[in-house]
């Protein structure tokens, strides 16, 4: 799993606030009161925040010009390489679906024959 955007954001937070803990960090967004176990998880790379989200990110950390546009691109990234991760999976899982269409379909195709073939 690559995790570019969350490691960016976590340089960020301790540059921002050098000793304060994730938990009074994610206090400072006054989203809920849990919100710095999902900062940890987008820190990790298990998560990938909303857009709407970069902006918060952007006011709490005081972000530069410069900076925010380092973690969007780090974050179009992520989401880039997150979606042709699931893609691969996806294409994976075909021959599978695929297999157990067609045996599905000649069961089926048995069964009307034998039917069939009972009323005659």
């Amino acid at each position: 799993m690559n995790n570019i955007f969350g490691s960016k954001i976590k340089i960020l937070r301790e540059i921002a606030f050098p000793g304060i803990s994730l938990r009074k960090v994610g206090d400072k967004f006054k989203i809920n009161n849990n919100f710095y176990s999902y900062l940890s998880k987008i820190e990790q790379g298990t998560s990938l925040p909303s857009e709407n989200l970069l902006d918060d990110i952007r006011r709490t950390y005081n972000l530069s010009e410069s900076e925010y546009e380092d973690i969007v691109n780090a974050y179009m990234q992520d989401k880039v390489i997150r979606s042709l991760e699931n893609l691969t999976i996806e294409i994976n899982k075909a021959p599978t679906a695929v297999r157990q269409f067609l045996r599905t379909t000649r069961n089926k195709t048995e069964e009307d024959e034998s039917n069939s073939t009972q009323k005659f």
